[in-house]
């Protein structure tokens, strides 16, 4: 029996001075800016706890000796650096919580999913967890004895990992925007009459908007038109008493504007010419 790969105690196979910590999956899309600030951060707090994650040692803190517990072990904290690096692998934004898609649903991550993607075992998982917990960077729901699955991550772990509450803020702000927008199109695409509503919008807000002088523009070409239609009519019907000399232009251009039909700009002696 191969003792050594189930990675229990002491036997982990833990080497102080090549930390195994959790490497991102090359086949993952591209994650936010900030979380993979965090992860390249969450590798200096294996050598320098002091600096990072500062939580964790505040933690230790004993209140009735009135000291610390002494130095977090090596060990330890690459187990909590390795299931740091999953939290924030697998973080939503918008909900600040820790999930696995599973068809496509969400679903909170236990600590078996943690300790698989983190590649350690259950133990140490646990009890990296704890000092998470306990230094209030995670929440969890405690279902049975030592299974946990996590509900929160708060805000303070991005902090002590180098991430600006301005940047957080930000990039949290597009997060929401971006999926309000997918459930805005979801729930058009579901609801016909709001579909063909948005349509019509759309259409509507793709045209041009013509400002004043191009309304008047258009209305003027619009009478030349008609009025160069009309005058070619009357011109027809009236042609043999223009060349019996019997009426004269001047009298065509009267009888169209009796009638309310004029040429808003065309001079009298172009009225019967090309247009």
């Amino acid at each position: 029996m191969e003792q050594a790969s189930y990675n229990y105690g002491n036997r982990c196979g833990h080497v102080p001075n090549s930390p195994r910590l959790y490497v991102r999956p090359a086949f993952k899309k591209k994650t936010y800016d900030i979380l993979t600030d965090a992860q390249k951060n969450l590798a200096e707090y294996y050598s320098d706890p002091k600096n990072w994650l500062k939580n964790i040692e505040e933690s230790r803190f004993d209140v009735d000796k009135g000291h610390s517990m002494g130095q977090q072990r090596t060990e330890s904290r690459e187990a909590v650096a390795a299931v740091t690096g999953v939290i924030l692998d697998h973080l939503d934004l918008d909900t600040m919580n820790i999930v696995r898609y599973k068809q496509g649903t969400p679903k909170n991550m236990s600590i078996y999913d943690i300790a698989e993607k983190a590649g350690i075992n259950y133990d140490r998982c646990w009890r990296a967890l704890m000092v998470l917990q306990n230094a209030s960077y995670v929440t969890s729901k405690q279902a049975q004895i030592k299974e946990i699955a996590l509900k929160r991550v708060s805000l303070t772990l991005l902090h002590h990992l180098g991430i600006s509450a301005l940047r957080v803020h930000l990039c949290r702000g597009k997060k929401h925007k971006s999926l309000e927008m997918k459930r805005g199109e979801t729930a058009i695409q579901n609801n016909p009459q709001l579909k063909k509503a948005m349509k019509s919008l759309k259409e509507a807000l793709c045209k041009p908007i013509k400002t004043l002088e191009q309304k008047e523009e258009a209305e003027k070409e619009k009478q030349r038109k008609y009025f160069c239609k009309c005058s070619r009519e009357l011109f027809l019907n009236l042609e043999p008493q223009i060349k019996a000399g019997k009426m004269s232009i001047g009298d065509i251009n009267r009888i169209l504007y009796e009638r309310g039909i004029y040429h808003p700009d065309l001079p009298k002696e172009k009225v019967f010419g090309k247009t």
